[in-house]
């Protein structure tokens, strides 16, 4: 198993330099740019998500392990959706934002969280008070930051009333995941039961960073390098929990292998 999980992160970090090549080599003033960087994101998405799917037939849905893993296939497939959604509005020459996709986004968020708060309720047990603290104040820093660089700038701004929902629904969502998220992480142990979803909750602390950012960015219409590196971002975040749900496949694997052959 730790062969094939060594192989997994090699991959992973393989997949994020060859990412990282197309976002900074590629001219970001040719026509075909944000099309082909939505395609690579895209594919790194679909094999997250068919991971995660992998994993989730592995295990038993009426268990609380089994509808945690459902809910993150569940968001995790809406969020490609949304991105599919957003690339085809790019190809059709539409404003895509906001849109159906940013619907995408807001229930795949949605998902997740319900997929995060099941795995809470299996860990709170022996969640302590340093636990609950360092969620909360992981969570201030998130809403101090987003509030002064993102929301009351966004609250002043000139932007429709919809533009200004959308912009604001991200970072408000990303506070919440995050929270319990922290806890999680805090309050877990590094055994073979937490340690796949260590690597979702980090993904998601990634998602939370480049949110954040990416609003920043968009609300003062900053458009440099910086601003493109945010995808690698939500690209490290993604792989982060295609890791974790491959950990907990090969889990499953070797206490299947583990159980006593019937005769």
């Amino acid at each position: 198993m730790h062969k094939q999980m060594k192989l997994a992160f090699l991959a992973a970090i393989i997949i994020l330099i060859l990412a990282s090549c197309v976002y900074v080599l590629l001219p970001s003033d040719s026509t075909y740019y944000e099309k082909v960087t939505n395609h690579t994101y895209e594919f790194i998405s679909l094999i997250v998500v068919v991971t995660v799917l992998v994993t989730f037939r592995s295990l038993d849905f009426k268990t609380r392990d089994g509808k945690r893993w459902f809910f993150l296939l569940l968001g995790l497939s809406l969020w490609f959706l949304a991105d599919i959604t957003r690339t085809a509005f790019i190809y059709l020459g539409i404003d895509p934002s906001p849109s159906l996709a940013d619907i995408f986004y807001i229930l795949g968020y949605l998902s997740v969280f319900v997929a995060v708060m099941i795995k809470y309720l299996n860990i709170k047990y022996r969640a302590l008070s340093k636990d609950y603290m360092n969620g909360f104040f992981v969570t201030f820093c998130i809403i101090a930051v987003a509030g002064y660089y993102v929301l009351f700038p966004l609250a002043m701004s000139g932007h429709a009333l919809l533009d200004k929902l959308v912009m604001i629904t991200d970072p408000l969502l990303d506070s919440l995941v995050i929270l319990f998220a922290v806890i999680i992480i805090s309050a877990s142990k590094f055994d073979e039961k937490s340690l796949p979803w260590l690597g979702v909750c980090l993904g998601l602390a990634l998602w939370a960073i480049a949110d954040t950012m990416t609003a920043y960015y968009s609300l003062r219409g900053i458009e440099s390098m910086a601003v493109r590196l945010m995808d690698l971002f939500f690209i490290a975040g993604l792989l982060a929990m295609g890791l974790g749900a491959f950990y907990r496949l090969l889990v499953v694997k070797s206490e299947t292998c583990a159980l006593p052959k019937r005769k």
